[in-house]
């Protein structure tokens, strides 16, 4: 701002300076040349201010640019966390609502009960580890059932 007024000074003194009709026409001359001089010089740093103002606004620009770069890369990771978290609490709800259901059983719970009439003091008729108890009489079951299938299959060999 004050150097466009330093410029304005030095073209109002040089138009006085040329109007004016007193004095030689060489000292008028010189004294005109040295204005526009001045002039020139302040309209060159004026030029300069102008290119440094541009090379600023272009790094500043780019400096931006490369942080709006690295903000949306932070917010598609995060939009990419908040994905996979929904997906995670959709699995885990499916999980959570999944019911197992035994295959049938080879040894009805009646049955169970008539074998190992010890397991109903135990256990509570539909508790957990009545299951497990009956569980591992099926287990015991199955392998005694292999272990005949097996001796069948050697004697008809």
């Amino acid at each position: 701002q004050q150097l466009i007024q330093k410029l304005k000074r030095k073209a109002d003194d040089m138009h006085a300076l040329s109007s004016k009709t007193w004095g030689m026409a060489s000292d008028r001359t010189s004294k005109i040349q040295r204005k526009e001089t001045e002039a020139m010089m302040y309209f060159l740093e004026l030029k300069q201010l102008n290119r440094t103002l541009t090379l600023l606004t272009e790094k500043v620009k780019h400096s931006t640019q490369d942080k709006n770069r690295a903000l949306d890369d932070l917010n598609l990771f995060l939009q990419s966390l908040a994905y996979e978290r929904t997906h995670l609490r959709k699995l885990i709800a499916s999980c959570r609502a999944f019911r197992f259901k035994a295959p049938t059983n080879l040894l009805p719970m009646d049955e169970f009960l008539l074998q190992d009439p010890e397991a109903a003091s135990r256990y509570e008729k539909k508790s957990h580890e009545m299951e497990l108890a009956l569980l591992r009489a099926e287990l015991g079951k199955r392998k005694q059932l292999l272990g005949e299938l097996k001796q069948l299959g050697e004697e008809n060999q």
